[in-house]
């Protein structure tokens, strides 16, 4: 969230790349880490070493917790190879249920998704609260009051609250499965805080209508929107000097007036501009390839109208260039292209490109050599 954040308010930073880069490798770890929870799409707790318990501090002996306990636990997860191993669930002892974790990754990854567009990324937040709700293995929803089976939960002092969370979904013994039995005790289904103020901020990433706005012509009267998915279009009504605001579901979306048109990402709850205007009008995607000795190619597809300066900004990758200009006519596409060369084969490479210095104008790549793309497909 500071990142982000960061990135937001100092885009002109020495270090504004490598904060965008910490975020989109973040987020591209959370979403090949669900794969491993198919078909529930649930982000896995961590990544321990077989050698993490021999660090285990005094203080942990009174949540029952012992060196080899730890060590039972850290096995039963999947191996990622070096005595590395990923759980599904954290390690725990006495105290089990995982909704502070599990949502708090979700509110990193949604709001990951909000600063690159990615609506994957979303829709894999918004499955974390979907499996609080009941979208698990045991089809009963554990907050009080919303969707279904739901049961009483422990609330000592306060009843049952509508809307209520738990701790969370726990495991048995050192498995890496979830485990809800059907007693009402602590801490699993004990009502805390913490998840429900977590919750409430991830509801603001992934609840909601998304905010179109932008200017097309001067006298253009309708604003076409296209919903890539189902074709599904909507008309917006466009002012006399051609502005245009409308609240839309999210999705991907073609806008076209007076002749021109661009492909957004609407994601829920978040804003975008858009210009239709003679001169400024511009559509482009990234792709990026990486061969085996670690050589990028980078290639920027552009559609529009006028000069447009695309700047490339990029971590663990050097570049033979900062800037590409391009000259566009409507109807017409043309293609840029960057040569690099990655600095650390074994980390992966992230880079940005920006349009006509604006930060908010952006897409990004990110990539590593196809080895350890490989590897981590067949895991």
């Amino acid at each position: 969230m500071a990142l982000a954040q960061l990135i937001a308010a100092f885009p002109d930073h020495p270090d504004w790349m490598r904060w965008y880069a910490t975020v989109a490798r973040y987020a591209e770890y959370l979403k090949a880490g669900a794969r491993t929870t198919a078909p529930y799409g649930v982000l896995p707790a961590y990544v321990y070493r077989d050698t993490d318990h021999l660090r285990m501090t005094a203080d942990l002996a009174r949540y029952q917790a012992t060196p080899q306990a730890f060590l039972e636990q850290v096995l039963q997860g999947m191996p990622l190879g070096d005595g590395w191993y990923l759980r599904a669930f954290p390690v725990w002892f006495a105290r089990r249920g995982n909704y502070g974790v599990l949502l708090s990754q979700a509110k990193a990854l949604s709001a990951a998704a909000h600063l690159r567009g990615d609506l994957e990324a979303i829709a894999l937040a918004e499955a974390q609260a979907q499996w609080i709700v009941g979208r698990n293995p045991f089809t009963q929803s554990t907050m009080i009051g919303e969707g279904y089976d739901w049961a009483q939960q422990y609330s000592v002092s306060s009843g049952d609250i509508v809307g209520a969370l738990p701790v969370g979904m726990q495991t048995r013994g050192v498995r890496d499965v979830p485990y809800w039995p059907a007693a009402n005790m602590y801490v699993y289904k004990e009502v805390w805080v913490h998840p429900v103020a977590r919750w409430l901020w991830l509801m603001r990433d992934v609840a909601g209508p998304a905010l179109v706005e932008g200017r097309a012509t001067p006298g253009t009267r309708v604003v076409e929107l296209v919903e890539t998915t189902t074709s599904r279009t909507l008309e917006l009504d466009a002012a006399a000097d051609g502005a245009f605001r409308a609240f839309v579901p999210a999705g991907e979306y073609v806008v076209r007036a007076g002749g021109f048109e661009t492909r957004v990402t609407l994601l829920p709850g978040g804003t975008r501009h858009v210009d239709l205007l003679p001169g400024r009008a511009l559509d482009f995607s990234i792709d990026a390839q990486t061969s085996g000795s670690g050589d990028v190619t980078i290639r920027v597809t552009a559609r529009g109208d006028g000069a447009h300066v695309f700047a490339l900004r990029a971590e663990n990758l050097d570049v033979d260039a900062r800037e590409r200009t391009v000259t566009l006519r409507p109807g017409t596409v043309r293609t840029v292209e960057w040569k690099g060369k990655m600095i650390a084969p074994d980390e992966p490479w992230v880079a940005v490109v920006i349009a006509d210095g604006d930060a908010s104008q952006r897409k990004d790549a990110v990539g590593a050599l196809p080895r350890y793309r490989a590897a981590a497909a067949a895991r």
